[in-house]
């Protein structure tokens, strides 16, 4: 084992944002509709965040529409079977992603596996962060977290248990769907919560009528989690999550890379349609405790997740991964009249085992970081560092090293409300972009780089520099205004791959040579306690040797310029109103073997009714494309013999929730 300390040489920045600010989303709260009371504060960047509350006005029912607000996050592909997600451009393999602390682990054929869906019933909120310190191992692109709902969230005041009954249907592809709560809590501090939901999806239609065949999927979730909360300072929180999705799909070539089948069906090859289910399984124990001491801010987390695909009345084997890990983090916190000084120390750990019936490989991951930050007048300084001690196994070859990775960050408030801030940070990994089915194909003869050197970790640099601008009582006394920039580049350096196709033995494993992304995310946000509305919007090149990149599997995807426009109306205690426009330019920019990219711009209407005469009935209507658009997003993947698959038409969403 050798140990490398990377330099920082490589931090250029070679632009500055010159505008009024980085926003996050201002949402209702789901028991006052009331918008939450934000302090005022130019000193900190502030992160994506999307709440259960934006979740059940969008009606969101997958992972696509989790994010559709958001266009720094990006789900190409369609159907269940061949969606993936991706963050500023880069794909997911290349992000830690995360349910209430479990990592979802990696791909296990073509894409199948790592974050195969969650209930959006489930969740508390979701944060989408590129950069700002230690998001945890193998956080090459940055990092999305899940975090799920605890009892004591969903029960209504002076209430000792609850429960909620909801269903609900859309049109797009005839989808039945449905879920069961039961809550409670035992004395003053134990809560329990138990769930269960199902979605039967056909077939989804497209914009203008055609359907997109094999795309019907069966989904089913089940949950329990027990929360022990504020026991003098502390909080723990046990979850346990399982999600499975079936379907029909066809296992490898076009079918299963672009989600969309050749027509008319083929008899033989990969191409067939099969029977496919994914099965995760995921078990989280959170510990925090949080005293009046300035040195103790302590936090504990051990998971383990399955995950396994399987083709139920074949011959194809199983794929499965599981992973166990920790994470310990204690910060101590200093105060002077005009400063601060806050340290946080961490340790983190996973080990990770792929296998088939008769092939096996496995992962670790063994990592230490010191991250400071400190506050002085109107400067705030963070400095950190990241040791990670790593192993991967490929087959009969193994790549086994550690490494330094440093981040630094500043951010000076020139006024109260206008603040400029710039970061740098680096990640390091060692488990590659090769799916664990792919593996199983390596043999003896497999070359490393194609026998010119030998495999080097992975790594990534992450740079960006911003505006941000937050204040309140702007054109009335209880409103809000939020403004920003920012530019960011990031840079993937040496992922491992298996050049082509999965369908035939690899004769060679290689790092990838540098792919370059860089961009801009504009904001613009004003709330105040009836109504919210922000703009937001997302441009980003992506290159390698200086060529267009486009989409690729499991790596990253360019997106033509996307603006995204979401307003909330809450019109009377009763009801309320939302509408979201998503528009996005044509991308010119493609290799030279793909056609450009087609623009389109989507709308979206809805409404929740509160009934007054039944308390605790919630009625919900979301219709989705309003206009029928036929449209294919940016990040699905291009098939020459098939094309782009296209994305769902105009989808009428009715759903009724009844909380007892």
């Amino acid at each position: 084992m050798k140990l490398k300390v990377r330099t920082c040489s490589g931090f250029a920045f070679t632009s500055m944002a010159l505008a009024l600010g980085l926003v996050s989303q201002t949402y209702a709260d789901e028991k006052t509709n009331k918008l939450p009371t934000v302090e005022v504060t130019a000193r900190q960047i502030q992160d994506k965040v999307i709440n259960s509350a934006t979740l059940q006005r969008q009606q969101a029912s997958s992972m696509r529409d989790i994010f559709n607000t958001d266009p720094s996050v990006n789900i190409g592909g369609g159907g269940v079977n061949a969606q993936r997600i991706y963050l500023n451009g880069v794909e997911g393999t290349n992000l830690n992603i995360t349910i209430d602390g479990a990592r979802q682990g990696r791909s296990l054929f073509q894409h199948r596996g790592g974050l195969t869906g969650i209930d959006p019933a489930l969740l508390k909120r979701v944060e989408a962060k590129t950069s700002g310190g230690q998001q945890g191992p193998g956080a090459l692109g940055g990092s999305i977290k899940f975090e799920t709902v605890d009892a004591q969230d969903l029960l209504n005041e002076g209430r000792a248990a609850g429960a909620r009954v909801r269903a609900g249907y859309a049109s797009a592809d005839s989808s039945k769907q449905g879920g069961v709560s039961v809550y409670g809590k035992v004395g003053d501090k134990l809560g329990l919560l138990v769930h269960a939901a199902a979605a039967d999806r056909d077939d989804y239609r497209t914009g203008g009528g055609d359907e997109v065949l094999r795309s019907a999927s069966d989904d089913r979730d089940y949950f329990i989690k027990v929360s022990l909360l504020d026991v003098g300072d502390h909080q723990v929180r046990l979850s346990l999550n399982n999600h499975e999705s079936s379907g029909i799909y066809a296992r490898g070539s076009n079918g299963s890379d672009a989600g969309i089948l050749p027509d008319p069906l083929p008899t033989s090859g990969p191409s067939v349609p099969v029977s496919q289910k994914v099965d995760r399984k995921s078990y989280s124990l959170d510990h925090r405790y949080q005293p009046t001491s300035p040195w103790l801010d302590w936090r504990a987390n051990v998971y383990l997740s399955e995950n396994e695909v399987s083709y139920p009345g074949s011959t194809a084997t199983p794929i499965s991964t599981e992973e166990q890990g920790f994470a310990l983090s204690n910060s101590v916190l200093f105060e002077q009249a005009n400063w601060w000084f806050k340290t946080t120390l961490g340790l983190d750990y996973l080990s990770e085992d792929g296998k088939t019936s008769d092939f096996k490989v496995n992962s670790k991951n063994l990592g230490a970081y010191l991250q400071n930050e400190l506050s002085w007048q109107d400067f705030t300084f963070n400095l950190g560092a990241r040791f990670d001690d790593y192993s991967a196994d490929y087959r009969h070859l193994e790549l086994d090293d550690s490494d330094i990775s440093p981040n630094f960050g500043v951010n000076y408030a020139i006024t109260p409300e206008l603040s400029v801030f710039a970061s740098y940070e680096e990640a390091v990994r060692a488990t590659g972009i090769v799916p664990v089915g792919w593996l199983s194909r390596m043999s003896e003869a497999t070359l490393q780089n194609n026998g010119q050197r030998s495999l080097e970790s992975e790594k990534s640099e992450k740079q960006e520099v911003g505006v941000n601008y937050l204040s309140k009582g702007v054109f009335a006394a209880d409103d809000q205004l939020s403004f920003g920039l920012a530019y960011f580049e990031t840079e993937l350096d040496g992922l491992i791959e298996i050049p082509g196709g999965g369908m035939s033995p690899g004769t060679s494993i290689n790092n990838r040579e540098a792919i370059e992304i860089t961009g801009w995310r504009l904001s613009l946000g004003w709330a105040n306690n009836d109504i919210s509305s922000q703009f937001s919007f997302n441009s980003k090149d992506i290159e390698q040797n200086g060529k267009d990149l486009g989409a690729v599997r499991r790596v990253a995807a360019a997106t033509g310029d996307q603006f995204v426009w979401d307003t909330r109306w809450q019109t009377t205690q009763a009801l309320q109103l939302g509408y979201t426009l998503n528009a996005v330019a044509r991308l010119k920019d493609v290799p030279a073997n793909q056609p450009e990219r087609a623009g389109y711009v989507t709308h979206s209407l809805q409404a929740e009714y509160k009934l007054q005469q039944l308390e605790g009935l919630t009625l919900n209507l979301a219709v989705h494309n309003l206009f029928d658009k036929n449209y294919a997003d940016h990040a699905s993947l291009y098939s020459s013999s098939t094309g782009i698959v296209a994305e769902p038409g105009r989808d009428i969403r009715v759903a009724a929730t009844y909380e007892f």
